[in-house]
């Protein structure tokens, strides 16, 4: 079984330490055969529980070239021009989907020529 603190929440180290605890005291065999309500009440029944639907685990990539270039648009230009210099293209792989994104001098040129002034370079 997981626990797990969501992000943005206000959960205190006790607070979880206290769900933790009472986590430990289901048996392997109680998991295997309840059904995951009954699992639940046992052991959250004093506390508040949320239980949303169920959905379908799915392999989902959202890169794109269009978000590759967002990320160029943050960097240095003399950063990019110096890796177009050595390399001739950037390359942008993404680890999660395997895609690759190649940028060549003309496509980060006109990467810096739709660039809106509110767009922001950090560094």
């Amino acid at each position: 079984m997981l626990l797990q603190v969501m992000p943005a929440q206000n959960a205190q180290a006790e607070d979880f330490d206290h769900l933790a605890m009472l986590t430990e005291t289901i048996k392997s065999e109680e998991l295997l055969t309840l059904p995951a309500n009954d699992v639940l009440w046992r052991l959250y029944h004093e506390e508040e529980v949320t239980l949303y639907d169920p959905q379908d685990v799915e392999f989902k990539c959202t890169c794109s070239r269009e978000r590759c270039a967002g990320a160029l648009k943050t960097l240095p230009d003399e950063e990019v021009d110096s890796i177009l210099a050595e390399e001739g293209e950037i390359d942008m792989h993404c680890d999660y989907c395997g895609n690759h994104y190649l940028f060549n001098a003309m496509d980060i040129a006109e990467i810096r020529n739709n660039a809106s002034p509110a767009d922001p370079q950090v560094h």
